[in-house]
């Protein structure tokens, strides 16, 4: 046989908080394209003198990776996107698990 099987892309759609306060997006950008070998859109959602937090959204093959905590700073908050619009609608009832 002289062909093989594409990998299947997903879209990988991630809320990270807790990060240093200032990290750039482009740093972060840079950050995941080394660690996971993705090139992935980042967008600053809010950053305080206390921390940063940012949505990532790219297409990859393991979106999973994103939810490993050895890439994480030790504290960082690491949800996916949708999970963290369905905690916004609702008060309360919050199930924080860290990196």
């Amino acid at each position: 046989m002289n062909f093989k099987a594409n990998a299947k892309k997903r879209w990988a759609n991630v809320f990270v908080s807790r990060l240093e306060p200032g990290l750039k997006d482009d740093d972060l950008k840079k950050y995941l394209d080394d660690i996971l070998k993705v090139r992935c859109s980042v967008e600053r959602v809010k950053d305080t003198e206390w921390y940063s937090s940012f949505h990532i959204k790219c297409e990859c093959e393991e979106p999973e990776g994103f939810m490993n905590s050895e890439i994480w700073p030790e504290g960082a908050y690491v949800r996916w996107w949708s999970a963290m619009k369905k905690q916004s609608r609702h008060s309360g009832n919050h199930s924080d698990r860290q990196a």
